[in-house]
């Protein structure tokens, strides 16, 4: 096993020889040999001088296992590298390469650079790494971030379910920006299942694992199908990688009180085998809390009444406190909630085949 003292060491050294000419290291190991020797005659002189009989004698280590090149290290401010934290190594090692000449290093390797990273700091390392000309640079990462800020279209995406790498080159220029300017998205997390379901909120994220579970008797995950919310301004964006890479997916939205506008001419483009949008054909049921609701009637009335004032409305109550209402749906009546048709049917259609 390489431990991380090993793994600095052999970046200082290769760094160091990817820097200097072979006339230069040449100079720079005499000097240090002379450095030592120099060390040596004057400061431990006086010691071999009290204690040795002329046989024996402190010297220095000077050999291919202590030269120079061994003893090399990087600094930052005078802190040695070894003393920084590692994900301020990580930056340093970074930085540092990437400050190299074109001719005196191509090729860069990075391996999960956002370990130890703080979300800052990793924000601050793409920009360096975009910054970059006249370098090779591969890495190695599963961080949405990282992946996206870098343009998707670069990437090489390995998935065990798939039989080769996965890329996105005919990622629509459009798409591929969008997830670069993006702060919010699971989009490694999307291209790596096979099925997904592509929720609005956070009020359907929390119920749709229970929605499943009703109506199949198990959890998404044992079907191979994960469960992301996107937002509706996002859907597009994973519908068109959905259809490069055929990944199966139910998109549920809202019909905002129009949803042959907004459901139905909104995705002609992008609806195929692999993707289909599921909503409320009624325009009076336009938000999935009031679907939920309207299902739900008699449980929400007697979970909820009891907050409220006289006369005041169950279901204005869950619009207006959407998430605190899923949740303690979720906790006290889970098992018992009926699941909205148009759910149901996105489920059906997700498992088939």
């Amino acid at each position: 096993m390489i431990d991380n003292e090993y793994a600095t060491d052999l970046f200082v050294k290769t760094l160091y020889n990817c820097s200097v000419s072979k006339v230069e290291k040449n100079k720079h190991l005499n000097e240090y040999r002379n450095f030592k020797l120099k060390f040596k005659e004057k400061v431990l002189k006086c010691l071999n001088d009290r204690i040795s009989k002329g046989r024996y004698e402190f010297s220095i280590k000077n050999n291919t296992k202590f030269n120079l090149e061994t003893d090399l290290t990087i600094t930052e401010d005078d802190v040695d590298l070894q003393n920084r934290g590692k994900g301020r190594q990580c930056f340093i090692k970074t930085e540092f390469a990437l400050q190299k000449n074109e001719d005196e290093l191509d090729i860069i390797l990075l391996e999960e650079p956002e370990n130890h990273l703080s979300h800052i700091n990793m924000l601050k390392l793409i920009e360096r790494l975009n910054e970059s000309q006249n370098k090779q640079l591969f890495i190695a990462t599963h961080n949405n971030l990282i992946s996206a800020r870098l343009d998707l279209r670069n990437s090489i995406l390995l998935n065990s379910s798939s039989e080769k790498p996965i890329v996105l080159e005919e990622l629509s220029e459009e798409t591929a920006k969008f997830f670069v300017k993006s702060s919010y998205n699971n989009i490694l997390e999307f291209i790596l299942s096979s099925r997904v379901i592509l929720v609005e909120g956070d009020t359907e994220y929390i119920l749709l694992e229970k929605f499943f579970e009703l109506e199949t008797g198990e959890k998404p995950n044992l079907s191979d199908i994960h469960i992301i919310s996107a937002g509706g301004k996002r859907f597009k964006r994973y519908m068109e990688v959905a259809n490069l890479l055929k990944i199966k997916t139910a998109v549920i939205t809202d019909n905002d009180k129009d949803y042959q506008n907004k459901c139905v001419d909104n995705y002609t483009s992008y609806n195929s085998e692999n993707v289909k949008v599921f909503y409320e054909t009624d325009n009076d049921i336009y938000t999935f809390e009031i679907s939920l609701y309207n299902n739900n009637k008699e449980i929400c009335d007697e979970i909820f009444r009891e907050k409220l004032k006289k006369n005041k409305d169950v279901k204005q109550y869950i619009l207006n406190n959407k998430t605190e209402c899923a949740l303690e749906l979720l906790d006290k009546k889970g098992d018992e909630l009926t699941v909205p048709e148009y759910i149901k049917e996105s489920i059906k259609w997700l498992r088939e085949n």
